[in-house]
């Protein structure tokens, strides 16, 4: 006769004074199920897990479809408003034309005059000094600028800044990366190279790109400028040392005559005194 024998673990409620694991965990996603249940014998655990994930293809494509028709409409609403402010803003870049075309051309006659001809202050003005002088006038431009928006949105009862002036600063921003840079090298350490040439041919690179960049929204004359002064830096390789011969001084030359001159022509040709920068326009 032999006595049953139950196998070791076989019906125990624990295991090696630990109870028995019998787990089972179910957690719930907007799209997804995960179940586990995780059960052990005495010594040889067992485990399974069934992972389900659903994903409602069509309805998250027409999410995206919508979301991008709505953006579409936003920014062809801030263009079409853009289109109808035009005479406004060449209004506006009339004025700050003028204003930057009389400091430029002043400030070009003055360091012509202290380098060239008397020395006004003692000595020569320095290649930091140079760059100095003009970046106050593009600030001082800038202000300038942002005052007379201020008040054409104003009178117009608009806000300030617009969604349209942010659309189009963000068109035009990255265009300036390269001369900020350039510039900012050249403070730093560039000006040892004496190469104040180079800086200007790099602004007036820039700044005729910067006009251009405005073609899809601003009036022609906007566009003509800044051919004129994309032009004008493709042509210094072949002029500066013409110009420099007739003048003895080639970067203060090209700064006058392309930020100071060109400048005070458009203030000239786009100036109209009957016409008002602010318009009314509906807004809606």
């Amino acid at each position: 006769m032999h006595v049953p024998v139950n196998a070791i673990g076989k019906n125990n409620n624990s295991v090696f004074f630990f109870p028995k694991l019998s787990l089972s965990l179910t957690c719930f996603g907007p799209s997804a199920v995960l179940q586990a249940r995780e059960k052990s014998g005495a010594f040889v655990p067992t485990a399974s897990i069934r992972i389900q994930y659903k994903i409602d293809i069509y309805a998250v494509k027409t999410k995206i479809d919508n979301r991008m028709v709505t953006t579409v409409e936003e920014k062809l609403h801030l263009i079409s408003g853009i289109l109808e402010r035009r005479e406004i803003y060449r209004a506006v870049f009339a004025r700050v034309a003028l204003i930057a075309g009389a400091l430029s051309l002043l400030t070009a006659i003055l360091i012509y005059v202290n380098d060239e001809l008397f020395h006004l202050i003692g000595r020569t003005i320095r290649p930091r000094e140079f760059a100095f002088a003009w970046i106050d006038i593009f600030i001082i431009t800038a202000i300038a600028a942002a005052f007379f928006l201020w008040r054409a949105a104003r009178d117009n009862a608009d806000i300030f800044p617009s969604d349209r002036t942010k659309l189009v600063l963000s068109t035009i921003a990255p265009l300036g990366l390269i001369p900020a840079a350039f510039t900012g090298w050249f403070l730093a350490t560039g000006y040892l190279g004496a190469v104040e040439l180079e800086l200007v041919s790099i602004w007036i690179a820039f700044y005729g790109l910067i006009c251009l960049a405005t073609r899809w929204f601003a009036p022609r004359s906007i566009r003509m400028l800044g051919w004129f002064f994309l032009l004008s830096a493709l042509s210094i390789p072949l002029l500066a040392d013409f110009i420099d011969a007739g003048t003895n001084n080639a970067p203060i030359t090209l700064m006058g005559v392309t930020f100071g001159v060109y400048h005070l022509i458009f203030a000239v040709l786009n100036w109209n005194p009957r016409e008002p920068i602010a318009r009314k326009i509906d807004i809606a």
